[in-house]
């Protein structure tokens, strides 16, 4: 093993003499000589070999951010495990220090007990927890870390002597940096478990809209469907019943038997037939026209209707419309329910009331739109509905149906008055 001298060992000057050779020689009594720039050394080995007891090292204080939070006297420094020992990060500590959250420079202070050139003793330390190899830090005492994360730390400390000799035991010190609550396990699973939910409530949400989606496009066709079926039903009904009835008149007409009396009566027939199907054809257009899809449109639609279908029969039409009609949406299904009602209780003024004027009032209730017809003619006893009387019944089916009412007064000699309640929706 080579031991090193120096002038802090007594030589005059490190420099050897490079003038003369051999450069040292050994006596008969094992003496080195060494010629030095500024004499002669003279090493006796068996008087140079000591001892070579490793140094103890120990910690003296800690401080964060410039203050001291832990110092130590003679009898209480850190110290005392071996440098190979296991740690444990979280059980190796038993007085472990807490750092407060948010520290941002620790240092550390340490020394070694060793009275032989304490100015040639050497230290190397490290930190588990941040790196696990070893760092020379030459002859300071001191060393900084700087923004460590939070978590657990195991800070260990060695010293070699001037004879190049190593500690076995090294000084260790155990502490913690404590975290914010926003860096603790517990609020980091909150905040995944937080986003995991938010993930599953925006895809649930979309998955809702996409099914509203699909849902109200599927209700759309159906509606679609049934308008379609009911323009396809009133068309065979109205218009293909009566161009069929027009076209075996025609045919009649066609018979040599037919006098000029009964060809009259044909034709006036036929004139009339031809106008009802002018009318029909004309609701039917009105009721698929997406313009007409307003309260506004279908009640004005409804006056002049009103007094269209009157006119013929010489009966008189009053109206009494409100100005403040809304012009709310209103789908033509429903448009067309209402029509239908509307239209049959106007036919029955002109089969059986007998009258000779007609009021009509049109008005808003709320949130509900109130029809009301009435007329001056002759008026029925109220009971139980007598058969044959399905034009009252149809009516008040038909509003049911749409969350309305229809309600039927009337008393002998004093006319009828019938009044529909048709809530408006949005």
């Amino acid at each position: 093993q080579s031991v090193a001298y120096g002038t802090n060992e007594g030589l005059p000057s490190s420099r050897a003499t490079s003038y003369f050779w051999p450069g040292a020689i050994r006596d008969k009594a094992g003496r080195l000589f060494f010629g030095m720039a500024g004499g002669l050394a003279v090493i006796t080995p068996g008087e140079a070999m000591e001892p070579q007891i490793p140094p103890s090292v120990v910690i003296d204080r800690v401080s964060v951010d410039g203050r001291v939070i832990a110092s130590w006297g003679a009898d209480e420094r850190l110290s005392g495990v071996p440098q190979t020992a296991s740690v444990n990060l979280r059980t190796s500590g038993k007085n472990r220090l807490r750092l407060p959250p948010g520290s941002s420079h620790l240092e550390l202070a340490f020394t070694a007990l060793s009275f032989k050139l304490p100015e040639s003793t050497l230290f190397r330390c490290r930190m588990l927890g941040l790196n696990e190899e070893w760092s020379d830090v030459g002859s300071q005492r001191t060393i900084s870390y700087f923004n460590m994360s939070p978590g657990d730390y195991h800070f260990q400390v060695l010293a070699r002597n001037s004879d190049g000799v190593w500690s076995t035991y090294g000084a260790v010190c155990d502490f913690s940096v404590m975290p914010y609550f926003w860096q603790t396990l517990w609020f980091k699973a909150l905040g995944v478990t937080g986003a995991m939910t938010g993930l599953w409530l925006v895809t649930w949400g979309m998955l809702r809209s996409r099914n509203r989606r699909k849902l109200a496009l599927l209700e759309h066709q159906q509606a679609v469907e049934r308008e379609r079926g009911r323009i396809a039903r009133d068309m065979h009904d109205d218009l293909g019943a009566g161009l069929t009835q027009i076209s075996m008149d025609v045919a009649m007409l066609q018979k040599p038997v037919v006098t000029p009396v009964i060809a009259g009566e044909i034709m006036k027939e036929i004139d009339q037939r031809a106008r009802d199907l002018v009318k029909s054809l004309d609701a039917l257009v009105w009721a698929v026209n997406p313009k007409n899809d307003t309260v506004r449109a279908m009640t004005a639609y409804f006056a002049d209707f009103a007094q269209s279908f009157l006119r013929p029969a010489g009966l008189v039409c009053r109206l009494n419309v409100a100005s403040d009609i809304p012009d709310a949406p209103v789908s033509a299904e429903r448009r067309h329910g209402l029509y239908l009602a509307f239209k049959e209780a106007l036919h029955n003024v002109l089969q059986h009331a007998a009258a000779t004027e007609v009021l009509l009032e049109i008005r808003i209730d709320g949130r509900a739109l109130v029809i009301v017809l009435a007329d001056n003619g002759r008026g029925f006893e109220a009971g139980p509905v007598a058969a044959g009387s399905d034009g009252l019944l149809n009516m008040r089916t038909r509003l049911n149906q749409m969350g309305g009412s229809c309600v039927v007064e009337s008393d002998l000699g004093c006319g009828t008055r019938v009044t529909f309640n048709f809530p408006l929706k949005g």
